[in-house]
């Protein structure tokens, strides 16, 4: 079968997969208009196949495709720290694919190429096949451009600088989409494993306005409806997968998961009404539990059983500075009524970031020594160096950097009076390893689920990172991928030697 619109996604990590949720959201979009939409997991591993990925765009591509579409935001990405991941599948070799998309066109010269994103407009310039370049969330403008070039309907674009090709920007915070009545459907063409994990959202956007974050929509009103998905969206969601895949796992991807009571209890209701008993990871913000610790409670009620904690500093000025609160005291207070009432169900990751302003060396080795000891309540600790780059939605940090006491050099590396971001850099290398060579730093739920291999979290439960069989994990992700390969050459009636896959 050939499609109307084909779209390339991946996580590019070798340990592990999810079907990252952005092309599957614009798919789902997509077929509710009307349009035929293949999806492509696995891009960069397809594409070191050049078999196979031939014969996938032979069978795919026909006189109705529109357009392919390609998602920047993970291709050749690496997860949870060199320690671990193994970043085997990058599309780091710019000439093989540009060979590729000239096929493409050569298949069909009416097909156009789109490029979309969070790094579609840092590295689409180096690609002249390409004909529109996507910025933002694109859940309206991708069926704009499926309708232009099906019934020549006006598309808003603006030309880029080098005239090559055409930039659809016009709605990047996705103002003209309902968000919050729209659902993410899962089809049998996209072939999901039973029970896999799936990534869901079931809120957009942030509360908070943090100064080292690029992230979109910050700052909205907490309780804007427009960006909180309907509660029966969100059952009818948990209740179709289930009952379609076998699904019950899911990764929450709201940039604060826990920004309100109301939405978690809202949450609590979605998954009675679905009658399915769902395990959640999310991200959360400490601080929000520290102010309201009744959420502990829904958390445990909701079946959470991992979370991803921004901690970023444990020096009150450091938190003051980016927007973050509750003192140090309370917010470790907090990590052990956490551990306390959600016991072994409950796993945490917590982070931090070296070079904050008004920290030190010294007093981020303070926050080391606590959640290095053995008796922190903290599963699985991450720093990581503070970076200033370019963003299509540039951090207060990038924009005001000199009020902040930084330095940006040519190629936006900063300093300060206290250090650089080559120091941060090692330093916070050196605590990574020490997390991991000491074997306090566990698997979490939270990279589990991520890892997405459908075992049994006991299975895990307080292993060390550095004692993980890679390995077996590594068998299992190529059985995965062969897995899905083979489910999809069989739907889609595809002559290929299995053996050669």
């Amino acid at each position: 079968m050939t499609y109307d619109i084909i779209i390339f996604t991946d996580m590019g990590v070798r340990l592990g997969h999810v079907k990252p949720l952005g092309a599957y959201r614009l798919a789902s979009e997509l077929r509710s208009h009307g349009y035929s939409v293949k999806v492509l997991d696995y891009t960069s591993r397809l594409m070191s196949n050049q078999l196979l990925f031939r014969s996938l765009l032979d069978s795919l591509i026909g006189s109705n495709t529109l357009f392919v579409g390609w998602s920047s935001t993970f291709f050749g990405d690496s997860q949870w720290g060199d320690s671990w991941q193994e970043n085997l599948y990058p599309v780091d070799n710019v000439d093989t694919f540009k060979i590729w998309l000239k096929y493409i066109k050569k298949k069909n010269p009416t097909t156009k190429i789109a490029y979309g994103g969070t790094r579609a407009l840092e590295t689409a310039d180096l690609v002249d096949e390409i004909d529109y370049v996507v910025v933002g969330l694109a859940d309206k403008v991708v069926v704009d451009l499926a309708n232009h070039l099906k019934n020549n309907t006006t598309l808003k674009y603006r030309p880029s600088v080098n005239k090559r090709w055409k930039i659809l920007d016009y709605d990047p915070l996705g103002a003209g989409f309902d968000f919050k009545n729209s659902q993410t459907q899962f089809e049998e063409t996209d072939h999901v494993a039973l029970g896999e994990t799936l990534i869901m959202e079931t809120s957009r956007g942030c509360m908070f306005k943090c100064k080292f974050c690029s992230y979109p929509l910050l700052g909205r009103k907490k309780t804007d409806p427009e960006y909180h998905k309907h509660q029966d969206c969100i059952s009818r969601e948990f209740q179709r997968n289930w009952q379609k895949f076998g699904v019950k796992r899911y990764v929450i991807v709201d940039d604060t998961f826990n920004e309100t009571v109301d939405k978690l209890q809202s949450i609590v209701r979605a998954r009675d009404a679905a009658g399915v008993d769902v395990e959640l990871t999310a991200y959360l913000r400490l601080d929000l539990i520290a102010r309201y610790p009744e959420q502990i409670h829904l958390l445990k009620e909701m079946n959470c059983k991992g979370g991803f904690f921004g901690v970023e500093s444990l020096n009150e000025k450091s938190s003051a500075s980016i927007g973050k609160g509750g003192s140090s005291d309370r917010l470790k207070d907090t990590l052990y009524q956490i551990k306390d009432t959600l016991g072994n169900q409950f796993s945490s990751t917590v982070s931090f970031i070296a070079g904050l302003p008004y920290e030190t060396p010294e007093t981020l080795t303070c926050a080391m020594d606590w959640v290095s000891q053995p008796e922190s309540p903290v599963d699985n600790f991450t720093f990581r160096e503070l970076m200033i780059t370019n963003s299509v939605w540039p951090s207060e940090f990038l924009r005001d950097y000199k009020k902040y006491g930084y330095t940006l050099d040519q190629n936006s590396r900063w300093s300060n009076d206290i250090w650089d971001q080559g120091q941060a850099s090692e330093l916070a290398k050196k605590f990574n390893s020490v997390g991991y060579t000491s074997g306090k730093n566990k698997l979490t739920n939270f990279q589990l689920f991520y890892i997405a291999l459908n075992k049994e979290l006991s299975e895990f439960k307080d292993t060390p990172m550095k004692e993980l069989n890679r390995q077996q994990i590594v068998k299992d992700t190529d059985s995965m991928y062969i897995g899905y390969v083979k489910s999809m050459l069989d739907f889609e009636n595809i002559k290929f030697d299995r053996e050669k896959i």
